[in-house]
């Protein structure tokens, strides 16, 4: 069932990739930036990494001066939205006064969203 399971998910993952592949190509106005985001801590083993890779190559052949930027999960500096963070957020938003570990938690949060509201 495994093997199964696994081919089944890696065609999944290659049809959806063809499909994002064909809607770029069709689009009057070229995406400028791509995120590519790796989420599998397997990186040489992992299939769906192997097929994403696959599809950023042809990607990147076919639209040379858009920007592909790669975060892998793993590796990155994702701030936790632990608790301190929740209650950050909630102080803040309801106009609470705040300690110093509360704003920093929320600064640390709000770097993330940057990034990803960036694209």
């Amino acid at each position: 069932m495994r093997v199964q399971k696994s081919v089944w998910m890696d065609r999944a993952i290659a049809s959806n990739m063809k499909l994002m592949y064909r809607l770029s190509r069709e689009r009057k106005e070229a995406m400028s930036r791509v995120l590519y985001i790796q989420a599998s801590p397997r990186i040489q083993r992992s299939h769906s990494i192997a097929v994403a890779d696959a599809f950023v190559g042809s990607y990147e052949q076919e639209h040379a001066d858009d920007e592909i930027i790669t975060v892998n999960l793993f590796e990155a500096s994702i701030p936790n939205f632990d608790g301190l963070a929740v209650q950050a957020k909630y102080t803040i938003l309801h106009g609470q006064p705040h300690s110093k570990e509360e704003l920093q938690a929320w600064k640390n949060v709000d770097r993330a969203k940057e990034m990803a509201v960036s694209f």
